[in-house]
């Protein structure tokens, strides 16, 4: 059969009519009206009289035309044609879920063939985000290098460096990646348990349709059984000859019609040639497969690897501080305590930061880092004085906050973490500091009425970090601590 919607005579019957307008097209007598004269024998013998042509569209574009005839003339009315309208938008519905089903179907057939294939390589397979965290790794270089998935998510890969490589060596490698081109080269690296390898390596930076770097690629081999490291000089690598390869074969990855990076595949066979010839297909598919599937790791793997690595080198790094915020005897005005809070340098607020942290698995590790740093921070003040510390549930569970008490050298006092929702930190700041002046007094007189003997918050003291040296001097004169309404005051 032949369907034309071309401006021709076959191209003017009910079909070609509906694709060539994109609207409804009804003749209300076939023997009369002129357009349908090519097609005016065979209806007649079929017994059709009228007929009605709709079209069907399929995800807001014109797909098709839903024709249909009937024996009776000008058979189609408004309703007629308001229910075969409506037919066909679900006809259009229909088409557009089954060929979405059908791009799905292919779509996991592939992600899970191109996976399976990874998982399944003897040779490393390294993936790092744009920011050079890796956030994903093959069974195969967990074999090799030794390390865990665990243990290598969020590193970055000079976790595996030997030392052997001069400055200039990660020069001419990084010029290459930032300038967009892959890197081939052997590296010398070492594995967790401290020994030293040789990797035949390709590295290749992976960018969106945009242009925008969001990955790193890095196929490695490991040369162990292959060549020694007699004689090795950091600027020389092994030719793939020499490694005892015999021939090499690359395939394009693809990410959204776009290629962006290349699988590459090598091998000692004898028969090289045959090797290569009953591959390539493979070889072809994973590269138009592997593009979609990093893509969707990179995005997966990306703010888990991001926050990782932050928390780490905040850990690293010491980028936080204690303050202590003091508790007041409302009888006396002395300071019996002090509650221990912390500040990370950049300003974020502490529980959003220990709140990723835990999403990560470092969480424990955060709180216990700053408890370390409050009770160090504490070792001038009076040891009478206890010390409030706050911990999340999850902290007291494992066992973390136990083995960190235990060093602490005064009273303390274990605060389980809560969390109310304040919008605006600083405004809630700038709005007790401002009623904090007239409300000391009342505030301190109704809680004494209440029986209430210590008191601490921004009305009695703002967290501080603690001045070691007159916090001795004061142990030593005699003096008493007592709260201010800008803070700490320091006197006999």
């Amino acid at each position: 059969m032949r369907v034309s919607w071309g401006d021709n005579p076959p191209g003017q019957g009910p079909a070609g009519t509906v694709l060539r307008t994109g609207s409804t097209h009804i003749v209300h007598d076939l023997r009369s009206d002129t357009s349908f004269e090519p097609w005016r024998t065979q209806a007649h013998a079929r017994g059709f009289r009228s007929l009605i042509g709709v079209p069907v569209v399929v995800d807001r574009r014109l797909d098709g035309a839903l024709c249909v005839y009937a024996a009776e003339l000008d058979a189609f009315d408004v309703d007629a044609v308001h229910v075969l309208e409506e037919l066909a938008t679900q006809v259009g519905i229909g088409l557009a879920r089954l060929r979405t089903m059908q791009q799905l179907t292919r779509s996991l057939a592939q992600q899970s063939l191109l996976m399976t294939a990874i998982d399944q390589a003897a040779d490393s397979v390294i993936v790092t985000d744009a920011t050079r965290a890796i956030v994903y790794a093959n069974p195969g270089a967990c074999e090799t290098t030794g390390y865990s998935l665990d243990a290598m998510l969020g590193r970055n890969p000079r976790l595996f460096q030997s030392g052997l490589h001069d400055r200039s060596f990660y020069q001419a490698m990084w010029g290459r990646l930032l300038g967009g081109q892959p890197f081939r080269g052997v590296l010398v690296n070492r594995r967790r348990s401290g020994e030293i390898y040789e990797d035949d390596t390709t590295i290749t930076p992976v960018h969106d349709d945009d242009g925008s770097l969001v990955a790193y690629v890095a196929v490695k081999h490991d040369l162990t059984d292959q060549a020694g490291l007699a004689g090795f000089f950091p600027e020389v690598s092994l030719p793939m000859v020499a490694a005892g390869f015999t021939v090499s074969a690359y395939a394009p990855i693809h990410w959204e019609g776009t290629a962006v990076g290349a699988i590459a595949v090598t091998t000692r066979s004898g028969d090289a040639p045959a090797w290569i010839d009953s591959r390539l297909r493979v070889l072809e598919e994973l590269g138009g497969f592997a593009g979609m599937l990093f893509g969707a790791r990179v995005q997966q793997f990306g703010d888990f690897a991001g926050t990782r690595t932050q928390v780490r080198e905040i850990l690293e790094l010491g980028l936080f501080h204690p303050v202590s915020q003091p508790v007041v005897d409302l009888h006396t005005g002395e300071v019996r305590g002090y509650e221990a809070l912390t500040r990370f340098d950049d300003d974020v607020r502490p529980d959003t930061r220990i709140a990723a942290a835990h999403t990560v698995g470092l969480g424990s590790e955060l709180e216990a880092a700053c408890a370390r740093a409050a009770i160090v921070g504490a070792t001038a003040l009076d040891p009478a004085m206890f010390l409030s510390i706050n911990f999340s549930p999850a902290t007291l569970i494992d066992g973390t906050a136990a083995d960190v008490l235990r060093t602490a050298a005064r009273p303390i006092v274990v605060e389980v973490t809560e969390h109310l929702e304040i919008q605006s930190y600083p405004a809630a700041r700038r709005a007790i500091r401002d009623c904090g002046g007239g409300q000391v007094a009342a505030e301190g007189a109704m809680l004494r009425e209440l029986g209430v003997d210590l008191a601490q918050g921004y009305l009695y003291g703002y967290p501080v970090q603690l001045p070691r040296a007159r916090s001795a001097h004061s142990r030593r004169s005699g003096g008493t601590c007592r709260a201010s309404q800008l803070g700490v005051s320091w006197g006999a």
